[in-house]
């Protein structure tokens, strides 16, 4: 292919359509091509749902590889995965805050006492961290403290 700029743009001037390479002969191999390579709407669902239990990408590759039998049979790669899960988070990036203030205002809701109770509990928490903070400075062994600390909280 030759190519040549004219007013501001390009301009394919010569096609060759000889291949410099012979054609994949083997149709397995071209579900690897970026262009055979896509996630079904249904198994972006289910990864979807994987993906909110908080599973790791390559567990649900592995979930996924034991619903169609075989690694090859797929479809789709494990960056084509990172991409859909790399998706999903970008969905909820700047929504965190947001869908905790909705969780509080419909909690609430539903229990007139919640902030009462909520705010109670991180009172006595934060004392009771206090008072171990205070006392740290006479216990020598860290695993002490830690011991203390799970106790406590």
């Amino acid at each position: 292919m030759f190519v040549k700029r004219r007013d501001n743009a390009w301009v394919v001037t010569e096609i060759n359509d000889d291949h410099n390479h012979p054609l994949i002969k083997k149709w397995s191999l071209t579900g690897y091509l970026r262009s055979h390579r896509h996630i079904p709407e249904e198994e972006q669902q289910f990864v979807k749902l994987l993906h909110s239990c908080n599973l790791e990408p390559s567990r649900q590759m592995q979930l996924l590889t034991e619903l169609h039998g075989q690694r090859e049979a797929i479809g789709y790669t494990d960056k084509d995965l990172a991409n859909l899960l790399a998706k999903f988070r970008a969905e909820h990036k700047y929504t965190d805050m947001q869908d905790t203030i909705e969780y509080f205002k419909s909690s609430q809701q539903l229990d007139k006492t919640f902030f009462t109770s909520t705010s109670l509990m991180m009172k006595i928490r934060s004392n009771a961290f206090t008072g171990l903070m205070v006392q740290r400075e006479g216990l020598t062994s860290f695993s002490v403290i830690v011991s203390l600390l799970t106790q406590h909280t």
